[in-house]
């Protein structure tokens, strides 16, 4: 059995989606902003999300 997902998108729905990533970042940089002013962060480049991260895929072989 074969599926197929497939996925709509309007200029509605990318506004959404920018919103909603704009609202969750905001939060993200004030959680993170905490844990630097208190030093608990130490090397935050590790968690640095506007950077575009290679993905490891595999082939595999039928």
């Amino acid at each position: 059995m074969k599926y197929a997902l497939v996925i709509g998108e309007t200029d509605e729905s990318r506004r959404r989606i920018q919103a909603d990533r704009a609202a969750y970042r905001k939060e993200y940089e004030g959680w993170i902003g905490g844990l630097a002013a208190a030093g608990k962060l130490v090397g935050g480049e590790a968690l640095e999300t506007e950077r575009n991260v290679p993905l490891n895929r595999t082939a595999r072989q039928t």
